[in-house]
């Protein structure tokens, strides 16, 4: 239940914080700016949640994916975001032989509280994703695939067992 509460106001926080356009985005970078989170200049934490990336090396970066908080369906809690976590403890050694991918993720994302408190708030969630993703490696993840295959697929690897 004290899972299911957190669950609610988080999403709840989330679409206030999502909602009122610049205005509140340069609220919420004087907030996060301050000493006691980041102590970063206001208008690089602006920038970041406005899209905009600059690399300090002259390349500059508009992202249309930039930092969200409750929009694409992003809370909710996607099993293949574990599996991939998995597939890269995996990869590096840090587990030995191959973990139960989905069992592990049904134990850790679970859906069913995410979904029972976003009903309670009245809350039109997207649901599960299991697509193929192309992450920042340009590699695709499929999370029905072969993830023992996909761990070893990497050319570096530290795979045991």
């Amino acid at each position: 239940m004290t899972v299911r509460i957190a669950c609610s106001v988080l999403a709840a926080v989330a679409l206030i914080v999502s909602c009122g356009g610049c205005a509140k985005k340069t609220e919420q970078a004087k907030i996060v700016a301050a000493p006691a989170y980041s102590n970063c200049p206001e208008d690089v934490i602006l920038g970041r949640l406005q899209g905009k990336y600059l690399f300090g090396d002259g390349r500059k970066l508009r992202d249309p994916n930039y930092m969200i908080f409750s929009d694409r369906n992003c809370n909710y809690p996607q099993a293949k975001y574990a599996k991939w976590w998995l597939t890269q403890f995996r990869r590096w050694g840090l587990v030995e032989g191959a973990p139960d991918y989905e069992g592990v993720a049904k134990q850790v994302m679970r859906g069913d509280i995410y979904e029972e408190a976003m009903k309670e708030i009245g809350y039109a969630h997207g649901g599960v994703d299991e697509k193929p993703e192309t992450l920042f490696d340009k590699v695709t993840f499929d999370p029905k695939g072969d993830l023992e295959k996909y761990a070893a697929g990497f050319p570096v690897h530290s795979m045991k067992g």
